[in-house]
């Protein structure tokens, strides 16, 4: 890589975000050397199912795969790393509806009708109430 390349890709993500690559990029080795694996892309969905099965969201397991993408350009190719199992499940996890912790399951319109019901029985309520 030339040095205004590389001038311009250091400058392509900020200085917090790429502390934060750094320390993901971190887990996944600790996480690979513990297990005697090398860093590919069947080890790399290995990873995402475990810590998807250990909590962590589909966000979280995203971003898991950007940093590989990211700091794998310096250090393996991304090509090799990030391919088709891991693709295929980054999508089966997306699939799985699983939260992360402490996330909250969103809302259907069934309870969106019973929060506006409630509030248009309490504006009801209000606008008849006799004034003390």
């Amino acid at each position: 890589m030339s040095s205004s390349l590389k001038k311009f890709t250091d400058r392509a993500i900020i200085s917090n975000t790429r502390l934060t690559y750094e320390k993901a990029f971190d887990r996944i080795r600790v996480w690979l050397w513990a297990r005697n694996l090398e860093m590919g892309d069947s080890s790399l969905a290995e990873y995402l199912a475990s810590i998807h099965e250990s909590g962590s969201s589909h966000s979280t397991c995203s971003l898991f795969v950007a940093v590989v993408r990211w700091m794998g350009q310096e250090r393996c190719p991304a090509e090799k790393v990030v391919g088709n199992t891991t693709t295929l499940v980054l999508k089966g996890i997306a699939r799985s509806k699983k939260h992360g912790p402490d996330q909250l399951e969103g809302l259907d319109w069934k309870d969106v009708d019973k929060v506006v019901s409630f509030q248009q029985s309490k504006e009801l309520s209000a606008a008849f109430a006799t004034p003390q």
